[in-house]
């Protein structure tokens, strides 16, 4: 870290009057321009590395521009510096472990399932209007009862199912999870959380990826917990509605091209399921966001204790309706 310091902090010393720090390719914390200014700056401190800079400062202007920077500056570039590196540089937060491993047994279980086919899935129409928080077909009503059959076949138990906040994933985990529930809620007798989080929904590219408003979906899905989900109007969508313009206007990604709100993002919906005491914790969720997740070493949010575990989770993209399951611990 000093080392870094000492690097960038004599490239700034030489050129400190620059809005950019030609070691970091930021902004210098001494500047104050505008956007179009910093773009300007940008480019030509990328031009300077190709030829040399012309000098036409009186002498005066030349050693006002070479004298060291106060000591304020030094600590301010240097609070600056390393607030930039740490955000480069974030730790993993979650590690995933097959259930075959020895790790396994003392860890929490996670039970990751795509949510069944819905309408937009069909031909791959994702920004048709009709499919705007779209909905299960019949196909994927198929799916989820498949799928529920066969869990209840095999003793499947979970503490806690958690959804994204979108109808089809809702759709899918109180349909797939149905016998979790079947005789429990009696009285003195607690029934499993079923609770929707905001930060396990779709990445908000496509109309499809919208959600309706708060009040609809409570009045819809009765039985869910909706404490995850602090927005009465879709919180994404209107961002990035007004980012990129109206999803009539604009038919191309726009989530999944922001890789700083994903990994924020990522980051807290492993947060939000860390802070539950549940031992064994069913989620239901997307594809997209799966693969940001689960394969994107990039983002710097999950690791794998082994090789079985990548594999499993970030080996393919996941089919409608399918479940797999890995031991985690938060780091």
């Amino acid at each position: 870290m000093l080392g870094t310091f000492f690097k960038i902090f004599f490239s700034t010393w030489k050129c400190h009057n620059c809005c950019i720090c030609p070691v970091m390719n930021v902004l210098c914390p001494t500047s104050s321009t505008s956007d179009d200014d910093d773009d300007r700056a940008y480019q030509t401190q990328m031009r300077s590395d190709a030829r040399p800079q012309r000098r036409n400062r009186t002498e005066r202007g030349i050693a006002a521009a070479m004298r060291p920077p106060s000591l304020s500056k030094i600590l301010g570039s240097f609070a600056f510096m390393t607030a930039t590196l740490n955000v480069r540089a974030q730790t993993p937060l979650v590690r995933l472990h097959s259930l075959n491993s020895a790790a396994a047994r003392h860890l929490r279980v996670i039970h990751v399932v795509r949510h069944a086919e819905g309408h937009h899935n069909v031909n791959r129409d994702y920004r048709n209007p009709l499919n705007y928080d779209a909905e299960l077909t019949e196909r994927g009503i198929e799916q989820c009862a498949v799928l529920s059959r066969r869990l209840r076949d095999t003793n499947f138990a979970a503490e806690l199912v958690v959804s994204s906040p979108t109808r089809r994933a809702l759709q899918t985990a109180r349909r797939s999870f149905a016998h979790l529930w079947d005789g429990e809620g009696g009285e003195g007798e607690e029934k499993i959380p079923f609770v929707a989080y905001e930060s396990w929904r779709e990445t908000l590219n496509f109309v499809c990826d919208a959600r309706l408003p708060l009040a609809r979906l409570r009045e819809d899905f009765p039985e869910a917990d909706f404490g995850g989900v602090r927005h009465e109007e879709d919180p994404l969508s209107e961002h990035y509605v007004n980012r990129f313009g109206p999803f009539e206007d604009y038919a191309e990604e726009r989530e999944s091209r922001d890789d700083e709100a994903l990994e924020r993002r990522v980051r807290r919906a492993w947060a939000d399921v860390a802070t539950r005491p549940e031992r064994s914790v069913a989620v239901v969720s997307h594809s997209a966001f799966f693969w940001h997740m689960f394969a994107r070493p990039e983002l710097g949010v999950v690791v794998y204790g082994d090789d079985d575990a990548e594999a499993l989770m970030a080996g393919r993209g996941f089919d409608n309706c399918e479940m797999r399951s890995v031991a985690f611990e938060i780091l």
